[in-house]
């Protein structure tokens, strides 16, 4: 997997507004700091990522309430039973398979989150960095250029 993306420093700064001067934290991006960055990662990078650790509780919490529902549901409703053996292998071959399903599409975009991340940190140092694919960069930094308005027009609102 061949990716490539941008990142900038996200820099929070205080200023005093109004005139009792109180403090507002505002942030903003250093436009100095944009740089493009490559990174190939393999299915081995991805599956050894923490992500994946983090995402089987949460998508153990998911599959159990959703499946407990349908259950809940299906007992009442229809007065199935688990005990019955039809049911049985129907219904836990269906949790597996959607908590499998569900754990690889959480954590395989967390896996990818991280490595940027680790990836940005360990080349440009830590801090608050903003991560833009190369896709999305046309449309960000547009964003990002446009005229601000000035700062006295914002105090009066």
């Amino acid at each position: 997997m061949d990716l490539q993306f941008r990142s900038l420093r996200i820099v929070i700064t205080e200023k005093p507004i109004g005139p009792q001067g109180e403090m507002v934290r505002k942030t903003e991006f250093d436009r100095e700091s944009i740089r493009e960055h490559r990174l190939v990662l393999g299915p081995g990078d991805l599956l050894r990522d923490r992500a994946w650790v983090v995402n089987f509780f949460l998508a153990a919490m998911i599959a159990l309430a959703v499946f407990a529902l349908i259950y809940g549901g299906a007992a009442i409703g229809a007065g199935v039973r688990l005990t019955d053996g039809d049911y049985r292998g129907v219904y836990t071959a269906a949790f597996v398979l959607s908590f499998l399903i569900l754990w690889a599409g959480l954590s395989v975009p967390g896996a990818v989150r991280n490595k940027k991340q680790d990836s940005v940190s360990a080349e440009r140092g830590k801090g608050n960095w903003k991560i833009v694919d190369e896709k999305n960069w046309e449309d960000f930094y547009r964003l990002l250029t446009l005229p601000k308005p000035k700062e006295e027009d914002s105090e009066e609102r």
